[in-house]
């Protein structure tokens, strides 16, 4: 009896530690258990909340529930889904944006326009009116009769070439870029050397001294018509603002990767502040250069080659303005 005593007393004294550790292991096996079935829950939960937040990575947990596995899937293919649409809305958006500004500036441009029309077509229409008043009521001496006729006629044409170019322009300023393009290979050297003759008697006239260098027969593809208004643009700019008897060279290089056409005149030069103007529409730099410009034509300039996406630009060098135009190759 003493010696079962004795065992049972020491059972006793180890039973308390005995159910200290089951008790631990339970509460061990019960946390193993619950965060088997938490953890995945979390994960999907913060899958959720990336999408939310327009995070669309796809996720890739190693879950072994069948029915955690097809939710995974499922939320995956959710993403897929929605990032597409979203893409898809984003597109669309900056495709109605774009549309936008063009209206609007179509808008702008032919409020202008008129605007510009109006005004410009006032001074000869008042010329016009007051002369041919003049002429029927015969107070004009008879003398002056041809004069007067000549006047009249004068500011019909520099009528006409303001509507002319208003309306070229406009015809060339279409909402779609890309629209109106008649592109074909031809040789720049060609068509830069029949402008040049077309325009003889002008730079004769102002007696200038011509140069030209091309480095090679370069042929390219483009709207032939437009880039004949470009450089016709280019030279009619570079006689305007050369004096009598000024340098005027044209260069046609080719360079690594494109071939540049470019117009120097010397002598003269564009302020800082108005390098960045002259592209705009109307404007006009010496506004007692000529007077019957309408200063569209660098306007034109420049919707003609972003219509091509070629580079182009108008600059300073030390001698003077250069006008330029890039065709890749």
């Amino acid at each position: 009896m003493v010696r079962t005593q004795s065992i049972l007393s020491t059972i006793s004294s180890y039973y308390g530690y005995i159910v200290l550790v089951s008790v631990v292991f339970a509460v061990l096996i019960a946390l193993y258990i619950a965060r088997s079935f938490s953890n995945p829950i979390k994960n999907i939960e913060r899958e959720m909340i990336n999408l939310g937040n327009s995070k669309y990575k796809l996720s890739n947990y190693k879950f072994k529930n069948r029915e955690l596995i097809s939710l995974q899937t499922t939320l995956n293919q959710i993403k897929t889904d929605t990032k597409l649409k979203v893409e898809s809305i984003e597109n669309q958006k900056y495709a109605l944006e774009k549309l936008n500004d063009e209206l609007k500036k179509e808008s702008d441009l032919r409020s202008t326009f008129i605007a510009r029309l109006s005004h410009e077509l006032k001074t000869p229409l008042m010329v016009i009116s007051a002369t041919a008043e003049a002429l029927e009521d015969g107070i004009i001496k008879e003398d002056e009769i041809d004069a007067s006729y000549q006047t009249i006629l004068d500011e019909v044409d520099k009528a006409t070439t303001i509507i002319k170019d208003i309306i070229n322009t406009y015809k060339n300023t279409s909402t779609n870029k890309d629209s109106g393009l008649k592109m074909v290979r031809f040789n720049l050297n060609e068509l830069v050397d029949e402008i040049l003759s077309s325009l003889e008697p002008l730079y004769e006239k102002k007696r200038f001294t011509m140069a030209k260098k091309y480095d090679s027969t370069v042929y390219i593809s483009a709207d032939k018509g437009m880039i004949k208004e470009v450089v016709s643009n280019y030279l009619t700019n570079a006689f305007k603002y050369t004096d009598e008897g000024g340098k005027i060279e044209i260069n046609i290089q080719e360079l690594n990767d494109c071939f540049r056409f470019e117009v120097k005149n010397y002598g003269s030069f564009i302020s800082e502040e108005n390098l960045n103007k002259i592209w705009l529409p109307f404007f006009r730099e010496k506004e007692d250069v000529d007077k019957s410009s309408t200063g569209m034509g660098l306007y034109l300039v420049k919707e003609i080659l972003e219509k091509h996406s070629f580079n182009y630009g108008v600059t300073n060098f030390d001698e003077g303005v250069v006008s330029f135009f890039e065709v890749k190759k």
